[in-house]
């Protein structure tokens, strides 16, 4: 029974959000179902359409929505032990549908042009400076006003510090700005999420001989992201 339900989720995350299927193959995708699926039984949604409504909510705001900074108010809900897990799920729904157009647009408009703007950056590195992770508020209202409007301070100090630390990890201390950013759009876990394996593959790329060459190279294929998920929308 449980592998027929993670075969049908992973259908579900074909059909559902074919463009991030063909990102993370299906392999990444089953991986993010299993991660989902054990998430959801820690949050007490005993059902199949609760659990598909859980991993939606990961294709649509990162693997680690559920911790988060930026969505204080999906962990609030998950949270909740005196609410039925029906009654959790419709917050949950609501929630999201309204997190989605408040930020993303109603049409997607908000998200677009936030994409076009990525693909239009010079295609060099910023310098270390302008990399930092002091400045994320300035690059996120340049680029996603609409995003920055949504985090505030206190969130984005918390995504900054947790950047800070796996960029020292991943030996990028002056790539902390460009990986909260990577943060910001794919959701805090993006390091080490299985709907990215594009992150984690340039962060750890053993053939990078240097951070530098990391980060170019994160850089680049940010951009190239942009460009793609950009014509899929429009």
């Amino acid at each position: 029974m449980q592998a027929n339900a993670e075969t049908e989720l992973v259908e579900h995350c074909r059909q559902y959000a074919p463009r991030l299927f063909q990102a993370a193959g299906e392999s990444g995708i089953r991986e993010a179902v299993r991660l989902g699926i054990q998430r959801a039984q820690k949050y007490f949604f005993p059902d199949q359409p609760q659990v598909r409504f859980y991993i939606d909510m990961m294709l649509a705001l990162g693997s680690e929505f559920d911790t988060d900074p930026q969505f204080p108010w999906a962990a609030e809900t998950l949270q909740d032990r005196f609410s039925k897990p029906h009654i959790r799920a419709l917050v949950l729904h609501r929630d999201l549908s309204l997190y989605l157009d408040r930020v993303m647009g109603p049409q997607k408009e908000h998200v677009t042009d936030a994409l076009d703007r990525v693909v239009r950056l010079p295609s060099e590195l910023p310098t270390p400076e302008l990399c930092g992770a002091a400045n994320l508020r300035v690059w996120l209202r340049r680029l996603f006003p609409q995003k920055s409007d949504d985090v505030t301070d206190d969130q984005l100090a918390q995504i900054a510090a947790t950047a800070t630390q796996q960029a020292n990890e991943f030996g990028l201390p002056a790539g902390d700005g460009i990986l909260g950013g990577v943060m910001l759009a794919f959701g805090h876990g993006a390091a080490h999420d299985p709907l990215y394996p594009w992150i984690a593959g340039v962060l750890s790329d053993p053939k990078m001989t240097g951070p530098d060459a990391r980060l170019r190279r994160l850089w680049s294929r940010l951009r190239v992201y942009a460009e793609s998920a950009g014509k899929y929308l429009a």
